[in-house]
């Protein structure tokens, strides 16, 4: 997918699996901060997290998105309740309405 390649568990693999409307994915387990993505993104922030603990000796935690709408604030407000902090990447101007949400609702 957008010409990357990753892996893709067994569960995943099953013709009956489908990925939850509404339910985030904490795809890498942290302790310093929460960075919040989705899509093509979510490699890119994984990549991120290897670079941060590597240099800088930051554990980041990542969470996987995979849908919008709904969002889901209570895996990230758990999370950023265990960090106390987070970043949120994305690459389209027209999130900013729902990124505006999430801190509303904190």
């Amino acid at each position: 997918m957008y010409g990357e390649t990753f892996s893709v568990s067994e569960e995943a693999m099953n013709s009956d699996f489908v990925v939850p409307i509404g339910k985030a994915k904490v795809e890498r387990e942290g302790t310093d901060v929460t960075i919040v993505t989705f899509s093509r993104l979510v490699g890119v922030a994984l990549q991120a997290a290897k670079e941060l603990e590597e240099k800088f000796g930051v554990n980041a935690e990542i969470i996987n998105l995979r849908s919008i709408r709904p969002l889901d604030i209570e895996t990230i407000t758990q999370s950023v309740k265990k960090t106390n902090r987070y970043c949120f990447i994305y690459l389209l101007f027209l999130l900013s309405v729902t990124m505006t949400d999430i801190q509303i609702d904190w």
